[in-house]
């Protein structure tokens, strides 16, 4: 009889973690399909653990990534700045210059890294005062990659004294991408109210 008990306690405790993972599981999914980010479970842990709210960092991370699907491994448009390329001259026969004509190309540099896309051309470390936020680090690891990202968004937090136009400012002061990451977060709302 004594086993009968044990092996019916074993059985109620299979059924009870199941159904829980079950629900777990269903939970995650269906934040991964309010937000549309397939990482949304570590941008949210990395917002919890410096008290940053949800829907700014999911917000800045679609902006930033969309989905998630690249992972770390996202490079941004940087900047583009001309470059000389070739110069040609004409002279007299004096030595006087006559003309002189510069072609130019086109290059990118300081191109955004990792999930966050944060600027290659900053010191990270010296700005958030983070000794994790090397450029090594950013650049080849997803977690510290997003630590330092909501590091500078709570930054940017404290700079402007509140958290309604952070979005704008990660991304310089842009007004479209502040109205981007406003509509994305009217539109995780609207999907909760379904």
């Amino acid at each position: 009889m004594k086993n009968y008990w044990r092996t019916a306690y074993l059985l109620l405790v299979a059924m009870v973690l199941t159904q829980l993972a079950a629900t777990t599981t269903a939970t995650d999914r269906s934040l991964e399909g309010l937000t549309g980010l397939q990482d949304v479970h570590q941008l949210t842990a990395h917002a919890d653990s410096l008290k940053v709210p949800h829907r700014v960092v999911w917000a800045i991370a679609w902006q930033e990534g969309r989905s998630g699907s690249k992972g770390n491994n996202s490079l941004g448009q940087g900047i583009l700045v001309a470059v000389a390329d070739t110069t040609f001259r004409s002279w007299d026969s004096n030595g006087k210059l006559l003309s002189a004509q510069v072609s130019y190309r086109y290059k990118r540099v300081c191109r955004e890294i990792g999930r966050l896309q944060l600027n290659p051309c900053v010191d990270w470390v010296k700005t958030l005062k983070d000794p994790r936020c090397t450029l090594q680090r950013i650049k080849t690891s997803y977690d510290d990659n997003v630590h330092c990202g909501v590091v500078n968004m709570k930054r940017l937090y404290t700079m402007h004294k509140g958290w309604t136009y952070v979005p704008s400012w990660y991304n310089g002061g842009s007004a479209k991408y502040q109205s981007e990451a406003e509509v994305y977060i009217g539109h995780l709302t609207l999907k909760e109210l379904r």
